[in-house]
């Protein structure tokens, strides 16, 4: 009987022990999909800091360049009052050198602030499906615990129901041992008590006789 009570007290052990194992957790089949999107969201966020800053250079050089036109003209204004032409071809020179350079930067300045825009959509796109990804996976792995939950406490108590029945099996027969044994010891007790009785008896019908 304490065997039996033993073998079903580390059964049931078992079976809750495992109830509460943890889940696994679904998000890490997804983590290396997700650690390779967070990383090229990271790259597009540096590049669009980047881009900012370079923009942010060029632009200041074009407000340099910019005061510088109107500087070069003036000077080629006094020089031919001055009648010194070829200080003013110089000036002249340095301003279209200038104006060329005004216009290169323009269209740098252009190109970067449309690669800024279109790359500025992909970091949006890319935040959003990861914002999304997540979500579906935090709704895939609350699923997925829940169900595995449900397994989890249906096999341990299927297993304790069984060892539920083994023990149940087990007490019958204990009880149907120890009534057995009630009904040997009391005829037992019947039998001390006839064989008490007629030696009385016998003890009563000699004193008689002797009388």
């Amino acid at each position: 009987m304490s065997k039996l009570l033993r073998r079903y007290a580390g059964s049931l052990r078992k079976s809750f022990d495992s109830l509460l194992a943890p889940a696994v957790d679904p998000r890490q089949e997804f983590a290396g999909a997700y650690e390779r999107q967070r990383e090229l969201l990271n790259l597009a966020r540096q590049a669009l800091i980047d881009l900012a800053t370079t923009r942010g250079q060029l632009e200041a050089r074009m407000s340099v360049i910019q005061a510088q036109l109107p500087r070069h003209e003036q000077q080629a204004r006094h020089a031919l009052a001055a009648r010194q032409d070829d200080l003013a071809r110089l000036a002249l020179r340095r301003r279209h050198v200038a104006a060329a350079e005004l216009r290169a930067l323009e269209a740098h300045v252009g190109e970067l602030q449309h690669k800024e825009q279109a790359l500025a959509l992909h970091e949006e796109r890319l935040a959003t499906q990861l914002e999304a990804f997540e979500a579906r996976v935090k709704l895939i792995a609350a699923s997925y615990n829940a169900a595995d939950a449900q397994i989890r406490i249906g096999d341990a108590f299927d297993g304790v129901a069984s060892e539920m029945s083994d023990l149940s099996r087990a007490l019958e027969q204990v009880e149907q041992q120890t009534e057995r044994l009630r009904t040997r010891a009391s005829a037992i007790d019947n039998s001390v008590e006839d064989a008490l009785i007629e030696a009385e008896l016998a003890a009563l019908r000699q004193q008689i006789d002797n009388q």
